[in-house]
């Protein structure tokens, strides 16, 4: 196919979004009369001959979700951030889940998205084909493998694809939309998919696309994710692009990178231009210690695309342990940088104990209550309690004058709102003359580990401002947050 943009097709997944309801509810209608004939397991079953067959649908039923649920379906006219099928914004407060497909039965997936939905995050970060991190690879937790011969060029095996459809049907009726993730290209050859891509044609890539076009092209909770950890070489692009041109035209698509460094932005389309695809969002993957600088710098890319911190260190990896203050940094660090999708990661809820890359403590049913997921749902209620869509990275330091970049102090703020994240003990000097909107504001100091909020004081929005560091908040860390909102 041709270049095209993606963009003009985005009405048709809010009609979608109305005729999923009608297979949604023959799903649960046939999943609850299996619940009363039988029950369910969350364990492993033994390794047995690959399912290569039609079989029955997963015998395990999702929870009802909330009514209303809503998810991503457009971009907003200033091309800064994501917008739901009634055209609000919508903030992605993420998680990452690569091997969920491919290593959790049933009963297991529900565990992990009603934690998850309980916790606020509503977009998962999942492989719909996992190469190397799952006990079965490439097949599911049943041994069902995702082709009946060579993958992408062969068909697809209906058994694995049913389990597809119960976890994306699960994470539906929960709010949550999956960034799924069609062929990881991998960090290395083992890892991904791009030896198994080389081997296919273009029009091989393009007829798997077509096939998640017509599978999955109604359901509302989709987006997509082409290529990740790797800078791709000539044929990984092609074959990439042969796949993302099929997928379906109203989702929403990105690219992925590799991590930055100092010669390296780590943005998604520094891999991928120029390209045949246009795609609808960036993605930054940093591990530096805060990352206002790369999401602001992919907040300032032409044209103008939302900003997904995509990926950064995870919770007890990297030398980092539980509650790791660096994965809190990355989180607030995003966010001030102009961030509109946050992803958190946790060793091991990404493999679900499948691999053991770094030592971790405990089971991913432990870590699901981790001091890191703890930390990422009060990020998510901090930055849902702002009208953050309104609030633009401070990258001139007109509200915070005296940035800091060693210590990486950033700030956010509309004329009448700001954040401010300071991952070190020291003072901070603010200009609350650029809360032109209001006469007076509430300075509110935020402890990111205990979620407790002290009011500082009350000023006039005519002049400077110094504000001290308390000490350590409730993690034994010296990083704070500080909300400024208009008051009488």
């Amino acid at each position: 196919m041709g270049a095209f943009d993606r963009a003009d097709a985005r009405p048709r997944l809010i009609a979608c979004f109305d005729r999923t309801r009608v297979r949604r509810i023959a799903v649960f209608l046939l999943a609850a009369i299996a619940l009363a004939a039988c029950s369910t397991s969350s364990g492993t079953p033994a390794t047995r001959t690959p399912n290569v067959g039609p079989v029955a649908p997963p015998q395990s039923m999702a929870s009802p979700g909330a009514a209303g649920a809503r998810f991503p379906a457009g971009v907003s006219a200033d091309g800064k951030y994501f917008i739901d099928q009634v055209g609000d914004p919508w903030f992605g407060l993420g998680d990452t889940a690569w091997s969920l497909i491919g290593q959790l039965a049933p009963a297991d997936v529900d565990l992990y998205l009603d934690d998850r939905a309980a916790r606020g995050f509503n977009l998962i970060l999942a492989n719909l084909l996992e190469h190397n991190y799952a006990e079965n690879a490439p097949n599911n937790y049943r041994d069902d493998p995702p082709f009946t011969g060579a993958p992408f060029r062969s068909a697809p095996n209906e058994a694995y694809w049913q389990q597809v459809d119960y976890v994306i049907e699960a994470a539906q009726v929960r709010g949550i939309t999956l960034l799924l993730c069609p062929a990881y290209l991998g960090f290395a050859e083992s890892e991904g998919w791009s030896v198994e891509a080389a081997e296919a044609t273009n029009e091989e890539m393009s007829k798997f696309g077509r096939f998640l076009n017509d599978r999955y092209g109604d359901f509302p909770n989709i987006m997509w994710l082409i290529g990740h950890d790797r800078v791709p070489d000539d044929t990984d692009k092609i074959r990439m692009e042969a796949l993302a041109s099929e997928l379906p035209p109203g989702d929403l698509l990105g690219f992925g990178g590799e991590p930055a460094d100092d010669e390296y932005p780590g943005t998604g389309m520094s891999d991928w231009s120029p390209t045949t695809i246009s795609p609808d969002f960036e993605t930054v993957y940093s591990y530096r210690d805060t990352p206002v600088t790369d999401t602001a710098d992919a907040w300032a890319i032409r044209p103008t695309r939302p900003v997904m911190f995509l990926e950064g260190r995870y919770e007890q990896e990297r030398e980092g342990g539980l509650g790791d203050p660096f994965v809190r940094r990355q989180e607030y660090g995003a966010f001030v940088g102009g961030a509109a999708a946050v992803m958190f990661g946790n060793n091991p809820i990404w493999h679900f104990d499948s691999v053991s890359l770094y030592d971790y403590e405990g089971t991913w049913q432990d870590n699901l209550d981790s001091p890191g997921s703890g930390d990422a749902q009060r990020f998510g209620e901090i930055a849902l309690a702002l009208p953050w869509w309104e609030m633009q990275p401070d990258v001139a330091g007109d509200f915070l004058v005296d940035d800091d970049p060693v210590n990486n102090v950033a700030a956010r703020n509309s004329d009448s709102y700001a954040v401010v994240y300071v991952p070190t003990s020291r003072t901070v000097l603010l200009d609350m003359a650029r809360l032109s909107a209001v006469e007076r504001v509430e300075l509110r100091r935020f402890d990111p580990r205990s979620g407790e909020f002290e009011v500082v004081d009350s000023y006039p929005t005519d002049g400077l401002i110094a504000v001290d560091s308390p000490g350590p908040n409730a993690a034994g860390d010296d990083d704070w947050v500080y909300i400024v909102t208009p008051t009488s």
